[in-house]
């Protein structure tokens, strides 16, 4: 007996084969474009919709073409254009009528009465497909351009997936190229800018939309560098978007070498390679076009091939892209179903069937990291007839790859001040799905989007059956949402009668709710979005390689050998947790003893209400400069415009805790200040006690704060007060690397107390004393003098003493006059990036070093860079580098930044970029000059008990540096004295 799918397929050549002899051999009747390329003829439908359906966009790729990025299309006479051709051959398929290599083809469907003149919106859908198979290949776009009134043009088309579309490697970028699935859609983009208009469309208005994996390939063109890329599109729609693991380039040897070996190309040359691998036809390259165990997983995963950060197209990890704001500005819907996971995940009976789906899924996975998966998503009862595990994998598998990062772009977008997003949670009830335990599982909307009737990939996707009766009526409401957004960039003008108006995302972080007969705004759960923090920060630890061993591998290489055997490395997951989600606490990674330990939140204390009060734009304790909360201007109280909430500056620097005393007695002996401790509190979020300490050797230890206001609202005498200070968070990263290396200690915080005591004035002080402890105020460019408002800080009894002061009374507040230059710091945060990345050429620990996520990598550098570890694996580097690193340095003052690299880029200046910054980081010695010349010296810290590495102290210096490295090229600012520099 013939199978049915063979038999429709054996069918429908029959049908067909009369028409396609006929169509070579007369005119072809229908509507025609003309194309520089080629002229094609299409179908006019009784709707007024003409239909071009199996256009090429570009050639072949076969033979040579394969694995190279797609070449522009053969020219070409009259050529048909009323039947869908080949989708591209996915993994683990095979080659059939109707399903192949050569499959670069488009289909269009517009207005019969467009013209050029017409200039109409543009929708472009991007199928998905998890990057492994063309999922929903050959939608009918007729109904949405009918629906629309005929205001609109749809296009979809098929790109390379699964091997032909992302094989990866160094062979393969040496002698073809990377990504080429996305490259394909970036050739489509282009084509439509080129022959758009001809079909009535307007190249300026041209909206991406993807589902899954297409979802995910639109969020990559969002944070292509390419300046071409952003003018490829005005918006996006993102349905599901699909982020899995972004492996980068270098880390995927394997699956190329185990590739190469299945076809029985192995050669010395990989030239070679490529060449043989080329000349195998595609049933013998399915052969191997199938998904193996990652390596040490025991199992295949779900998803085999997805690109890779090439530095090219994909820069960075996307999400760390996405939270530093480097993303094309356009508006979005950003949506998910309620059971994303669903279709994916095993139906698990034991914990043992989780943890092996997991490991499978997300390599690298230790022990702890599945009981921290296991903690968040607890074992609940399931529906029936699901297993008992089921809902829990479910949940866990579709936040971390599907739902939690769209959350993250969303949050993205609103910190970025872009274009407006809107957000959706589809909750629609389907009797079919939910007597299989999926509830609405992943893709149930694009029935509804595009109508049922239009959706039919039979052994693909499928419309749900729903959507022709009871659910019907969501029809509506989803596609017309969609044909508003592609007409206008909102979903609301054109939205169907039934629906509500949507509103875009903001600090309240609400979606639209779409149910039956239910269409309400609900915000984000505060669970769902913790959780958000928690899926970014595993999706990098799911990278990470030992640091120790790493660390051991240069050891043997090193000349400071000593220092490497005794580096505590602690990590910083910046760019995926705090510039994500302001009000999530900052996650440290600590590596020791050869094992990565639980990822530790750090929490903050509740602040009285007096001393969140008395901080206006505090300065930094360590540099002097101000924690510049500069952003979210709104928020501002418009009563008191010189008062920021201390949420806003809370959320661009961090706090260090005063020194807990265990009790009061007057006296300097019977003071007790305890050697502990530097206690840092990240963004808004304000957990209860205890709180969490970190103290220079690694260990954790709680506070025992017991202080308590007295009847007057102030903090008795005899209590524990709780104290703050505010610094930088680079400048504490840096204090933090101090501490963690043995040349360096940082004794007490009273030692910060000591250098806070240094930038401030107590006003009972007479006034001949302030020279002593505040410089002159520095002018700006337009030569007037620049000062902060007063702050107001608590002083601790053991400053008085230190002063010399008589009075052994209780503590009391001073008051600070800070100094602040913002014209040559100008936002000094968001000039802050992790160093870019890159590659050591070591060949011994090369592997590790590209293997090692971006925020280890950065760490690794520093920690070079700081002599806590090894030079040698950092001699080969950039000079654009090492330029980046200089202008990073937090502790810059007089130096005109914008002026530097003003003259840099225009090629004024030919700097030694390394020589300069390893002169700014070589160790200073000089000892502190009391009195009125205090600082027109280098500062010792060491007399306060705080050493920063290498030179990094003293801003005077710096500038003497550059202006004898580069006289001609920087004109130097007198900002400190009246006098002329000596």
């Amino acid at each position: 007996m013939i199978p049915t799918k063979t038999l429709s397929a054996v069918i429908g050549l029959l049908v067909n084969l009369p028409a396609v002899m006929t169509l070579s051999n007369c005119t072809l009747e229908g509507p025609r474009v003309e194309l520089d390329y080629a002229t094609y003829v299409g179908t006019s439908l009784e709707n007024g919709v003409d239909q071009f359906i199996g256009m090429r966009y570009a050639a072949a790729p076969l033979g040579n073409l394969r694995w190279r990025a797609p070449a522009p299309p053969e020219q070409q006479g009259i050529e048909p254009a009323q039947e869908f051709k080949n989708f591209c051959i996915g993994t683990g398929e095979k080659e059939a009528p109707g399903v192949g290599e050569d499959c670069l083809y488009v289909n269009l469907w517009k207005p019969t009465r467009a013209t050029r003149k017409s200039k109409l919106p543009v929708w472009v859908f991007i199928q998905g497909g998890g990057y492994n198979l063309d999922w929903s290949p050959n939608y009918n776009g007729s109904e949405v351009v009918e629906t629309s009134g005929h205001n609109i043009i749809q296009i979809n088309f098929n790109y390379r997936v699964g091997v032909y579309g992302f094989f990866a490697g160094k062979a393969v970028e040496e002698h073809g190229d990377l990504n080429n699935g996305l490259r394909d859609q970036l050739a489509l983009l282009k084509w439509v800018q080129e022959h758009i208009s001809e079909f009535g469309g307007d190249p300026e208005h041209v909206v991406i939309h993807g589902s899954s994996a297409g979802a995910g390939s639109v969020a990559l063109h969002l944070i292509s560098p390419q300046p071409a890329t952003a003018k490829l599109f005005a918006g996006g729609i993102m349905e599901s978007v699909f982020i899995p693991q972004q492996p980068r380039k270098t880390e995927l040897e394997w699956q190329y070498d185990r590739f190469v070996k299945q076809l029985g190309c192995t050669s010395d040359s990989a030239e070679e390679e490529m060449i043989c691998l080329r000349s195998k036809d595609t049933n013998t390259t399915q052969e191997a076009n199938i998904p193996s165990p990652f390596p040490e997983s025991s199992g295949a995963p779900f998803w085999y091939w997805v690109p890779v950060i090439d530095g090219d197209l994909i820069p960075d990890e996307p999400l760390k892209l996405f939270a530093r704001g480097e993303f094309t500005k356009v508006p979005m819907i950003i949506g998910n179903n309620q059971n994303e996971g669903a279709f994916f995940v095993p139906q698990a009976s034991t914990a043992q069937e989780v943890i092996t789906f997991m490991d499978d899924n997300y390599p690298g996975l230790t022990e702890e990291d599945n009981q921290k998966i296991a903690e968040y998503y607890p074992l609940v009862d399931p529906a029936p007839p699901s297993a008992p595990y089921f809902p829990s994998v479910e949940q866990a598998y579709g936040e971390s790859t599907l739902i939690c990062p769209a959350i993250s772009i969303l949050e993205a977008i609103r910190k970025a001040d872009a274009e407006p997003a809107w957000s959706y949670r589809n909750h629609v009830y389907d009797d079919f799905y939910a007597s299989l335990g999926l509830e609405t599982p992943h893709g149930y909307e694009e029935g509804a989007i595009f109508g049922p009737n239009n959706t039919n990939n039979p052994g693909r996707y499928t419309a749900p059956e729903s959507l022709y009766t009871y659910n019907a009526p969501l029809v509506p409401v989803f596609m017309n949402y969609w044909i508003s957004f592609v007409r206008t960039l909102s979903p609301n003008p054109y939205r169907s009668s039934q629906a509500r108006k949507w509103h875009p995302w903001n600090e309240s972080r609400s979606k639209l709710l779409i149910e039956l007969d239910n269409l309400h705004m609900e915000p984000v759960g505060e669970a769902q979005f913790e959780r958000t923090l928690i899926t970014n920060v595993m999706s990098i630890i799911t990278f990470i390689i030992d640091l120790l061993a790493l660390a051991r591998v240069v050891h043997t290489k090193s000349r400071n050998a000593k220092h490497t055997s005794s580096c505590l490395a602690v990590v910083a997951l910046t760019t995926a947790t705090r510039a994500t989600i302001a009000n999530v606490d900052l996650v440290w990674l600590r590596i020791k003893s050869g094992a990565a330990e639980d990822a530790l939140p750090l929490s903050i204390n509740t602040i009285s209400t007096e001393m969140a009060a008395a901080r206006e734009a505090p300065p930094c304790t360590i540099c002097g400069l101000s924690i510049n909360p500069a952003l979210d201007l709104d928020r501002i109280d418009k009563q008191r415009p010189t008062r920021w909430f201390p949420d806003i500056w809370l959320e661009c620097g961090i706090l260090l805790s005063g020194p807990h005393y265990p009790y009061y007695e007057k006296g300097p002996k019977s003071l007790k200040i305890p050697s502990t401790s530097v206690t840092r509190h990240y963004a808004r979020l304000i957990n209860p006690e205890p709180q969490v300490q970190i103290v220079p050797d690694g260990s954790s230890v709680l506070t025992q704060h017991e202080g308590d206001l007295d009847e007057s609202d102030r903090y008795h005498p005899d209590a524990s007060p709780r104290w703050y200070l505010g610094v930088h968070a680079a400048c504490e990263e840096i204090a933090l690397l101090a501490i963690q290396t043995q040349k360096y200690h940082l004794r007490s915080v009273g030692d910060l107390w000591m250098t806070l005591d240094r930038r401030c004035t107590n006003t009972t002080f007479d006034t001949s004393l302030c020279s002593s402890f505040i410089p002159k105020i520095p002018e700006n460019r337009s030569g007037e003098d620049v000062r902060l408002g007063f702050g107001r800080y608590f002083v601790p009894q053991e400053i008085l003493l230190r002063n010399g002061d008589d009075w052994y009374g209780e503590e009391e507040w001073w008051e600070a006059d800070p100094i602040l230059i913002p014209d040559l710091t100008v936002g000094l945060m968001s000039n802050l990036r992790p160093a870019p990345q890159t590659t050591t050429f070591l060949p011994q620990f090369d592997e590790l070093f590209a293997s090692l996520p971006q925020e280890v990598n950065d760490q690794v550098v520093s920690l070079v860079i700081g002599e806590s570890v090894a030079l040698e694996c950092n001699y080969l580097l950039s000079q654009s580098f090492w330029k980046q690193l200089f202008l990073q340095i937090p502790f810059l003052w007089d130096l005109d930044l914008k002026t530097i690299n003003q003259k840099t880029k225009a090629g004024e200046g030919n700097w030694d970029w390394e020589k300069l910054t390893r002169q700014l980081l070589s160790p200073v010695t000089i000892p502190v000059v009391e009195g009125d010349n205090f600082w027109d010296t280098p500062w010792d810290y060491s007399q306060v008990g705080l050493i920063l590495p290498g030179g990094l102290t003293n801003r005077r210096r710096i500038w003497q540096i550059v202006t004898e490295m580069y006289p001609n090229d920087v004109g130097m600012h007198h900002c400190m004295d009246d006098e002329p520099e000596k």
